[in-house]
Formats: structure tokens, sequence, C-alpha cells
């Protein structure tokens, strides 16, 4: 059964924008929200030690692998590699980029007094997906001759 070549083009490979544009925007928006609790005080945040580190940490993270999964998107059309590798590194990172900060978030919403929440577990798993994307992003440019 012959495969639609549709599905190697352009508009396949567009996880990591879709992922980094509206990421970026709600990271930076985070940030300000949790600047916001710092202005006016907001004990349940403050003095949750866990939860602010946690949502720092959701905060950072999500701000960079969303900055970085605009830098893939727009760099797929600079770089000759091919189709199907492009749109396997374009889902992998976008999946690991979008779930990873939400584990930190998760993990500081509901926590013991010294462990984070079932969702760090997200943490692991979707870092591995993201650095994934990345491997194959290296991986396929040097097969392909640093083109």
């Amino acid at each position: 059964m012959a495969r639609d070549t549709k599905e190697d083009g352009p508009s396949d490979r567009r996880w990591c924008l879709a992922v980094g544009l509206p990421g970026l925007a709600f990271w930076l928006l985070t940030g300000l929200g949790l600047e916001a609790l710092h202005a006016v005080k907001a004990a349940p945040y403050l003095q949750d030690e866990l939860r602010r580190e946690m949502w720092t940490l959701a905060h950072a993270h999500g701000t960079l692998l969303s900055a970085v999964a605009i830098v893939i998107a727009l760099t797929f059309s600079r770089l000759s590699i091919e189709p199907r590798a492009a749109r396997r590194v374009d889902r992998l990172y976008a999946v690991g980029a979008a779930a990873l900060p939400w584990g930190f978030f998760l993990g500081g919403l509901s926590h013991s007094e010294t462990d984070p929440g079932l969702g760090i577990f997200l943490v692991p798993a979707s870092g591995l997906l993201a650095a994934a994307g990345l491997g194959l992003l290296t991986w396929s440019w040097w097969r392909s001759g640093h083109e």
C-alpha cells in the first residue's frame, strides 16, 4: 500500500511552531503571574517553598523549550534532512517540550511536604522525548553532509 507523499510536506512539520509560539506566550505570562504572586505576598505561594520552586522550574523550562521549538521549526527549511526524519524530529521535540513544564507545574500543585506530586513523572519522560528529537535532528543533519 503506497503512502501519501503529502504527509512529508512542510505543513506536516509544524508541530514545533504550534507548540513554540503559544507556549512562549503562555510561559512568559506565567512568569508575570508568578511575579504578581510575589508582589501581592500570596501566602499559599510564598509559604510553600516546594511549590514555588516547581512553578519557577515550569516557567523557566516552558519558556526555554518553547523558544527552542520555534528555532527548530524555522530551521527545517535551512537544513537538508529527509522529510520523514524532519517529521519525527518535529513531533518528538514538540511533545516533549509541551509536556515537560507541565510536569513541574503539576508536581508543585499537589505534593507532600518534601516530595513533588505525581506530575513530576512527566519531566523525565518528556525530557527524553525532547532529547530524542534534538538527537535525531543532529544525527540527520550530520548524515546529510552538514548542508
